[in-house]
């Protein structure tokens, strides 16, 4: 595995610090993981009006600004996965699978497919 960050991101956040964490789940059986009590700690314990109120988050905002990303279009993975939690209902467990070869010909031809 490589994993490398462009220095340019260290020109607009010189305090930035990078950390790098590669773990194996071993419970791999449905409801062992305690998913859905972590979840309803959270929704009730969340004392913030909006996720985008939660300092973490509004970090995430402002770093997303600085790189000229629309922070209100786009969320970071900390704020949408806190919005889908504070929401409710069923949380995804499956990992995003990538399209299939065969779906790539539906992309529109703005991102230059037919």
């Amino acid at each position: 595995m490589i994993f490398s960050v462009d220095r340019r991101l260290f020109e607009l956040f010189p305090s930035l610090a990078i950390g790098v964490l590669i773990l194996r789940v071993e419970n791999t059986r449905y409801d062992d993981d305690m998913l859905e009590a972590t979840l309803e700690r959270l929704r009730t314990s969340f004392s913030y009006d909006k996720p985008q109120d939660h300092p973490h988050v509004q970090a995430w905002r402002q770093a997303f600004g600085k790189l000229g990303i629309a922070p209100s279009k786009y969320y970071s993975s900390v704020e949408a996965l806190l919005r889908r939690a504070l929401k409710g209902g069923p949380f995804p467990r499956e990992p995003y699978r990538r399209p299939l070869q065969r779906d790539l010909p539906r992309v529109p031809r703005a991102h230059g497919r037919s």
